[in-house]
């Protein structure tokens, strides 16, 4: 919110930063969605961890094809115009810069908050995968055993 024009080694640092956290929302819910695999193998008796990928892999596909199109709508909104040379007035680059500034930070925050409720804790996970060995160790009750 407080750079402009010319602070181009100000902003590198934060668009580093930026991306490299952003990266941990393609690694983190992967990690998560492998525990909630372990639970319904353990609850159900079957193995989806397949359907649970796919229909993840599905959703990650829909946000990044409607996530542009949402920004550009945004920005359009906004009255900001993209194209090289436009001139764009100072309320059309405050209104960028609020999208940028605020738009991730409001995402991150929905996300922190499912996270923070997520019930499968580590010590759970492990009782959980403890159960699946023995299971398996049994000869019954899960297709993964078979």
């Amino acid at each position: 919110m407080l750079l402009g024009p010319g602070d181009f080694y100000l902003m590198l640092p934060i668009t580093a930063c930026t991306g490299f956290l952003g990266a941990s929302f393609a690694v983190v819910p992967t990690s998560m969605l492998a525990d909630i695999a372990d639970l319904d193998t353990l609850e159900s008796g079957e193995d989806r961890a397949a359907w649970y990928f796919a229909v993840w892999s599905f959703v990650v596909k829909v946000g990044q094809s409607v996530g542009p199109a949402l920004a550009f709508a945004l920005l359009a909104w906004v009255g900001y115009d993209p194209s090289e040379g436009a001139t764009n007035t100072e309320s059309e680059i405050l209104g960028l810069r609020m999208l940028y500034s605020f738009g991730p930070a409001i995402g991150f925050a929905l996300c922190a908050l499912i996270a923070w409720n997520y019930p499968l804790s580590r010590e759970r996970h492990q009782a959980i995968r403890a159960q699946l060995q023995a299971v398996r160790a049994s000869g019954s009750g899960t297709d993964q055993a078979s």
